[in-house]
Parts: C-alpha cells; structure tokens; sequence
C-alpha cells in the first residue's frame, strides 16, 4: 500500500499528515475496518428498506474517500462551505455526508480499541479498566468556543484563566502519553478540581490502588482521595505576619522541578490530541453531542498514534 493507494491529489506522507494527521501506516490500519463498517451499514439499510439520500451516494463512492473526507474535517476544521468546495459538493451535501460518516468511523476506533473511557460507574470499574497501568497523570484542558449571545451562557463558559468563553475536560493518560480516560465536557466557569469531584466523588475509593501525579489546579486531592502516593508540587505560602517569607525552600524547589519532569507529559498528549483544529480552534458547531464527540474522536486517533509508535 502506497500514497497512489489513497488518493492521486495527495504528493507526499508529510502532505497525508497535514490533512488527515494519520501516516500511510495508520491510514491503512484503519481503512479496512472502516469500509467493513461502511459495508454492513449498507446492507443494513436494505434490509430496513431505507433509501439512500436523494442523489448524494456518488459525491464520495469509495471508502477511502470517505475516510479522507472526516478526517480533514477533524484536522483542518474547514466550515462547511469550504469542505463542500474541498470534495465538490455543496454545503448542505457536506452536511449531511459528515453526520452520516460519523457512526461507523466511531465503530472504527473502538473496534481498534483507542477510545478513552468517558464514564465509570465504581471504583471496580476503573481499575479493571486500567489494570496494567500504575501511574495516572491528571489534567483539564479548555476549549474555545464561539462567544454565546445570552449574558447568562457567557457567564457560564467564561473561563477567568485565559479570558475566553471555552469548554473544559478532564483528561488522565498514562506515562506512555495514552489518553486513558476523557471526561464529559463542562462549561468554562467550573474549576478543574471542582469538575473532577463531580465525576469522581471523593467517598469512594478510586485511586487507592494508583501513583497520581497532578498540578497545583488540584491542591487538595491528597486529602479527598486516598491513594498508592500523590505527587503535587510544593505550594508557595500566603504571606501574613507570622510569615513574612513566601519563597519555597531550595529543597522544595528542587522537588518541583523533578516532578514538573514527570508531569509534563500530559502537556505532550494534550499537545497531541490537539494536532486535530477541530479541538483547538474556536469551536462554531451547535448540535449538543459535537462538543463531546469532537474531543473523543481526536483522543482516539492520538491513541492510536501512540499505539503504532510504541509497537514500533
């Protein structure tokens, strides 16, 4: 299999990666799986007896073409205007050939197994879920967003550390940059900490059997949540009378910065999932499950990479 396998348009793998993130390695790992799934959807639609829509089945024939097509979208972000005029079709076709390619590519990562968790029900749960992981690297990551027009909506995504409207996830990897848990998306306004309890409540015992590495956005968790070890850098004390000297001690100091060493690999794996612009532009699409679905496709295809490097 070679680039002239994927498309005549595309010159080289560096040009491959611009539009698609994927190499030709990974374009082809996932092709087959995907145009099974394109398959067995078609049959079943004529099994259901339902038609296809009106006169838009020869915009995109082939499957990888179809691959091609969602991927450039999550990459590049095009509007729909544009990403008609990319692939010859107008907009409302555009539309309409996402939405529909969106389910079996879905099917796809999850048949590969590189879709993060988004939801666990106990404690149980998650650690048969990552039974061969010991460390956990915790994180949130804000998306922008378009500025809401209701005064009570901006408020509400209003994050005050950057001075934007966004949406936030938390995210936790392993040390080998895999994203192994994405959670739902909050607006702006919650507090990384705050959002992190609602999704793990502090009464159970989920990481009791876990290292956690995190930053001082969750100063505290080593009192909320018991565990194998919690490494959270030193913070700088309050200045009062009683303590008119803030500076950490060099010993402190010095403990930060191995721990930073450490931690910053969840800046690599966001870094990475974030290749995609459909994450880190400002995000313009309305429908409600987007925001979700965005976030956890671009995680997905990440893991993947992360996958293909490390059988390497």
């Amino acid at each position: 299999m070679n680039l002239k396998d994927i498309s005549l348009k595309i010159y080289d793998e560096r040009q491959l990666k611009a539009i698609t993130g994927l190499s030709v390695e990974q374009f082809f790992i996932i092709l087959p799986i995907f145009d099974k799934l394109i398959l067995e959807e078609k049959e079943n639609n004529k099994k259901n007896k339902i038609k296809p829509n009106n006169g838009n089945e020869g915009k995109l024939e082939k499957s990888k073409d179809k691959l091609i097509f969602l991927l450039y979208y999550l990459k590049c972000y095009p509007t729909f205007d544009q990403l008609g005029f990319n692939f010859n079709m107008n907009k409302s076709c555009a539309h309409t050939w996402l939405y529909k390619i969106f389910p079996p590519f879905i099917k796809t990562l999850s048949y590969l197994e590189v879709l993060p968790e988004t939801e666990f029900k106990t404690p149980e749960e998650m650690k048969e879920a990552f039974k061969d992981v010991n460390t956990l690297i915790i994180d949130a990551t804000e998306r922008v967003i378009q500025r809401p027009v209701d005064d009570e909506v901006q408020s509400e995504h209003y994050s005050g550390k950057r001075k934007i409207q966004a949406n936030k996830n938390t995210v936790i990897s392993n040390s080998d940059r895999y994203v192994l848990y994405l959670g739902p998306t909050f607006p702006g306004k919650n507090h990384d900490y705050g959002m992190f309890k609602k999704e793990f409540n502090p009464k159970l015992d989920w990481f009791k059997d876990f290292n956690i590495r995190i930053d001082l956005g969750y100063y505290g968790f080593d009192k909320d949540y018991i565990t194998k070890n919690t490494f959270i850098p030193h913070k700088k004390p309050r200045k009062s009378k009683n303590n008119p000297n803030t500076k950490l001690s060099g010993v402190q100091k010095y403990e930060n910065r191995e721990m930073n060493k450490k931690r910053v690999i969840v800046e690599n794996y966001i870094a990475g999932i974030k290749r995609y612009r459909c994450v880190v532009d400002r995000f313009r699409n309305h429908i409600p499950f987007m925001k979700d679905l965005t976030i956890l496709l671009a995680s997905g295809i990440w893991n993947l990479n992360v996958t293909n490097r490390l059988a390497i």
